[in-house]
């Protein structure tokens, strides 16, 4: 069974640090920052934490919140952010 993660992009640091505080009360979650700009959300054991939740917990923050169904695809995002950082590319 391939693990359920979720892909958090914020706009800054500061926004960045807002989403960990209010994510960090979902219970059976880990929680990961992979760039300045974004989080990796990792659902732990039998959670079926939904987008919709997440969404819920995250407000008003200005976010987009994707799904990626296993780790390749996980990989291949986290991949994209260490090049554009690389680059300075802004998106």
């Amino acid at each position: 069974m391939a693990k359920i993660m979720y892909i958090i992009r914020v706009h800054s640091a500061e926004e960045r640090d807002d989403a960990l505080v209010l994510l960090s009360v979902l219970a059976h979650v880990k929680l990961e920052v992979t760039s300045p700009h974004t989080i990796v959300l990792r659902l732990e054991g039998e959670n079926r934490l939904g987008r919709q939740t997440i969404e819920e917990k995250l407000g008003s923050l200005r976010s987009s919140v994707r799904w990626y169904p296993n780790e390749t695809d996980v990989e291949k995002c986290l991949k994209t952010e260490e090049v554009r950082a690389k680059y300075d590319v802004q998106w």
